[in-house]
């Protein structure tokens, strides 16, 4: 606070004269001077200095200690002149207040010059300041937070386990608290929770990097402890794995009980490997199932021994077993960023938008960056396509779908009838995601075929190829997933693709637009899939495509039509030219023609106004016919051949007779694919062949 106070100054000067003298004026003059404090401070000295005009300065103080004082003065024998300055200070006794001042005056002979002051008094300083000098920390994440299981009885444990992050290297520490019970080392990452009661409890964890003074960062898990008679789990009847097994890091397990398996059994399983808990979810396959899926949440740790712990009829019960090293990599490739390959097909990405079809949507294949013949085929197909009378709005309700393998999978890890693609526990699965359907997600029948191609380069190229045992409903979408639980060796799951599994990742900057674009139709698929019994979640799958049906609006099901059109035409015709004999177990070589419906006109599928594929000829295809010794004296069976480009059937046959298959009492018939010969730029050559 600044307050001021005025001090009065008067200066006086005398005139003297002598009788019968010239007068002198006398040189000096007086100063008088007065203060006052209003507010009642207490000053007892008030200094005061008078200095300017050449003179030396004139300082003294007064003493206001007396009571009735007044800090006042009067100074004579100051020389008339300009330009003189008083200053004065003065503090209270208690070095509160201080205050000081000054003012200029002029001094003038004989008389007295009154001066006003002001001083400006302000208290001491009753505040002092702080300089904070700044230290950025990024404080620690809690990242994981592991409470297994969720129930147990009480004077039993839960086993507790944290992990914590900090990006700057700094040291964390933990802190579980619970809202009853007792935790065995609230300070360390891992522990555990003793139920003292029953009821419900919270448990909490939190993570600092600082004490536990600003950055906290903690999660909250309720659990269960139960009282006499808690939940637990019907006598095991079988379970996979079994005890002590090796296992690959991607298994699921499963529990087979004697009887359906309670709500509140699912919250008492515990996964854990190499003491440490692994997390993991419990899932019934049906509201009345006895069989439990343990599925754990990534990967479990390799090279480690492992317990799956529960509450069973009799006491705690155990499930030891071991996961294995990895084995060499395998995984399903993927990656729409290289142009030189479709597969997997089909997929979605390979939908535009075109409100002008049925589905709102067209398919828009790109041509491939590969060999001019490849491009040249493509090309050829997409002129087809075009020529029809709407664009595909979708793909085939009937066709394959192609899945490429970077090796040979081992068959036991894939469902091999239409019977086991329909378990819930199938490594491969098609499911249905169409909107509205009655079959919204759940799986589809399929058959699974293993390929294994010999390419142009030397190379073993690896595939499964999956039919649908029922045609795909028009306009409908579906998923196709492979999980991580499908095998290239007894320690060598199927992994994702680098490219699949930035696209089942969270978004990142200046990532490529494939990989934007195939995320949101991986999150279609697993959004279903994640909810159905037992879930597939993300870190279960090696690939998930999504691909949508064409409409039947103006494109009917072309294969199913035409194979409807030829059951329904009269037999075709034969017409034998030539009967020869063989050599070893094949008895002659018949070669002829027969009489085939034709759809096409030039490269493309002649069609009604309705879409309808259209037979406008019969067409002269040639055939031969290898029949072995057997037949003469019984029929024999006849097993058909129909060879594509390059190749030739009229070399195929005969061949594949001679190697095993009249020996085994087989005729073999075949011809050469018709659209082949049309196409082949020499037929020729594919006799050579």
């Amino acid at each position: 606070m600044v307050r001021s106070c005025i001090v009065f100054l008067a200066l006086a000067a005398w005139i003297s004269a002598c009788s019968g003298e010239a007068a002198e004026q006398p040189s000096e003059a007086s100063l008088l001077l007065n203060l006052e404090l209003a507010d009642g401070a207490v000053i007892d000295e008030v200094s005061y200095v008078v200095s300017g005009n050449g003179m030396a300065p004139m300082h003294g103080t007064i003493d206001t200690s007396a009571p009735g004082s007044t800090a006042s003065v009067e100074i004579f024998g100051v020389p008339p002149g300009r330009g003189y300055l008083v200053e004065l200070t003065a503090t209270s006794v208690d070095e509160s207040v201080t205050c000081g001042g000054g003012a200029p005056f002029d001094v003038n002979a004989g008389a007295v010059s009154e001066v006003t002051v002001f001083l400006g008094c302000k208290r001491a300083q009753r505040y002092g300041g702080v300089r904070a000098n700044g230290k950025l920390n990024l404080c620690a994440e809690l990242i994981k937070a592991v409470v297994s299981p969720l129930q147990t009885s009480a004077s039993n444990s839960l086993s507790l386990s944290a992990e914590g992050s900090d990006e700057e290297g700094d040291p964390i520490e933990y802190r579980w608290t619970a809202t009853g019970g007792s935790i065995d080392a609230a300070a360390s990452a891992a522990t555990t929770y003793t139920c003292v009661e029953p009821g419900d409890q919270l448990i909490t964890i939190e993570v600092s990097d600082d004490g536990f003074q600003s950055c906290l960062s903690a999660w909250t898990v309720n659990v269960t402890c139960a009282g006499e008679g808690g939940a637990a789990a019907p006598p095991l009847v079988s379970s996979e794995p079994a005890a002590g097994s090796q296992n690959v890091r991607s298994m699921w397990l499963t529990l087979d009980f004697a009887e359906p398996v309670a709500d509140d059994v699912l919250r008492i399983f515990s996964l854990s490997c190499d003491g440490v808990v692994h997390p993991s979810s419990a899932h019934r396959l049906s509201q009345d199932s006895t069989r439990v899926v343990i599925n754990p949440t990534g990967d479990v740790p390799t090279d480690s021994s492992c317990e799956l712990r529960w509450a069973g009829p009799g006491g705690p019960e155990v499930l030891p077993f071991f996961v294995v090293g990895d084995g060499a990599a395998a995984m399903v490739p993927y990656d729409r960023s290289d142009l030189s390959t479709y597969a997997p097909f089909p997929d979605d990405v390979w939908l535009e938008p075109d409100p002008a079809t049925a589905t709102g949507s067209r398919v828009e294949l790109p041509i491939p960056d590969r060999e001019s013949d490849v491009q040249g085929i493509m090309r050829r197909l997409k002129e087809a396509s075009e020529a029809t009378p709407s664009p595909l709005d979708g793909f085939s309700p009937i066709g394959p779908i192609v899945i490429e393998l970077s090796d040979a999978p081992e068959e036991s890890s894939m469902p091999a009838t239409q019977a086991e693609s329909l378990d819930p526990l199938a490594t491969v699965g098609l499911f249905d995601l169409t909107t509205g359907s009655t079959g919204y997600g759940q799986r589809i029948p399929f058959k699974l075929h293993v390929r294994a191609v010999r390419t142009i380069n030397d190379l073993i190229q690896h595939a499964i190829v999956i039919f649908p045992s029922i045609p795909l409903s028009p306009g409908g979408r579906y998923g196709l997933v492979v999980t991580k639980r499908a095998l290239a060796g007894p320690d060598r799951p199927f992994d994702p693709s680098t490219f699949t599994m930035a696209a089942l990742g969270e978004a990142v900057d200046g990532e490529d637009a494939s990989i934007t674009e195939v995320r949101a139709l991986m999150n279609d698929v697993i959004d279903v899939v994640s909810q159905g019994s037992p879930p597939v979640f993300t870190d279960d799958v090696a690939l998930a495509l999504r691909f949508s049906v064409r409409s039947n609006v103006r494109f009917p099901i072309t294969q199913r039509t035409m194979k409807e059109q030829v059951l329904s035409l009269p037999a075709p015709s034969v017409e034998i030219t030539s009967v020869r004999p063989d050599f070893g177990d094949v008895a002659a070589i018949v070669e002829g023609t027969w009489q085939a419906p034709e759809w096409r006109v030039s490269f493309s599928i002649a069609r009604f106004d309705d879409g309808s594929p259209v037979v406008i000829k019969q067409k002269s295809i040639p055939f031969i016919l290898a029949i072995p010794h057997s037949a003469i004296s019984t029929p024999a069976p006849i097993t058909m051949y129909q060879h594509g480009n390059p190749g030739s059937a009229e070399n195929e046959v005969p061949w594949q007779a001679r190697s095993y298959m009249a020996e085994n009492g087989f005729a073999v018939a075949g011809f050469t694919d018709t659209i082949s010969r049309d196409v082949a730029s020499d037929t020729d050559l594919q006799r050579i062949a």
